[in-house]
């Protein structure tokens, strides 16, 4: 149909409008934007601005949104909302920093994402507890069964030898 795909999934049109109205009225993340559009200053005093100053050449805007690369810069007041929808599923502290990573950026993000995981008690209880994991024997069996189907399955001892594990085919 000719459409351009969208390269920032985190941005549709919906949480487009909302992130470029918070940016407005976002004291900090205004200035940076009109930083953005008309230039830098050679140097910034402000501490709030200094995370973007440090990264002014690798900012842009979008739609009236300010991004770093190809992250979106979220405004403070959106900030909580986002790391909950990242947050969904509870996915632990390393695949929510990932998939935050590969969408938003704001400065003292991982510390955000990490307050979140640490305030969380399924989170916890998840940290906390090793991954269960099944006998070996049990597992060769399922192999041995699933290979053998029908056919009557050999002993234990006649199992460990015929067990082979492709790591070159593709699926």
């Amino acid at each position: 149909n000719g459409a351009i795909p969208n390269k920032r999934p985190f941005l549709n049109s919906k949480k487009s409008f909302h992130v470029r109205n918070a940016t407005r009225s976002d004291p900090t993340l205004s200035s940076v934007l009109d930083y953005t559009l008309s230039g830098w200053p050679e140097a910034i005093d402000l501490e709030t601005i200094k995370p973007y100053f440090n990264k002014r050449n690798e900012v842009t805007t979008e739609d009236g949104c300010v991004l770093w690369e190809i992250r979106v810069i979220i405004p403070k007041v959106l900030r909580d909302q986002v790391l909950n929808e990242f947050h969904v599923g509870h996915p632990g502290i390393v695949r929510m920093k990932s998939l935050a990573r590969l969408h938003v950026w704001w400065p003292g993000i991982d510390e955000d994402i990490a307050r979140v995981i640490d305030s969380c008690s399924k989170c916890q209880i998840a940290r906390n507890r090793p991954p269960k994991l099944r006998p070996a024997y049990y597992l060769k069996k399922q192999l041995i069964r699933k290979n053998y189907k029908n056919k009557e399955l050999p002993d234990a001892a006649q199992a460990n030898r015929c067990i082979f594990l492709n790591f070159i085919h593709k699926c």
